[in-house]
C-alpha cells in the first residue's frame, strides 16, 4: 500500500477551517486533504469581511497553491 506525507501546514489549514462557523461541511470528507483547496475557495466567499478571516482563507490557499508548485518543481528534477 501506498503511503503519503501531509505537510503540516496543510493540517493547519484544514483545522482552521473546519472551526469557522461558517463551514457547511459535515465533517464526512475531513480527511480529503486533495479536496481542500476546494474547500477553502467555497468558503473564503462566504466569511464575513472585516476582521481578517476571509484574506486568511485566500493566504491559505495561496500558500497550498505555492507548496505544491515547489514540490512538482523539486520532483521533476
Amino acid at each position: 500500500m501506498d503511503t503519503f506525507k501531509t505537510c503540516m501546514p496543510c493540517v493547519h489549514a484544514r483545522d482552521w477551517a473546519t472551526k469557522q462557523p461558517e463551514w457547511g461541511g459535515d465533517g464526512e470528507h475531513l480527511f480529503y486533504f486533495e479536496m481542500l483547496e476546494g474547500d477553502l475557495s467555497n468558503l473564503a466567499p462566504e466569511i464575513d469581511t472585516g476582521d481578517g478571516r476571509r484574506f486568511k482563507a485566500y493566504r491559505l490557499l495561496v500558500l497550498m497553491n505555492r507548496r505544491r508548485a515547489a514540490a512538482s518543481i523539486h520532483n521533476a528534477a
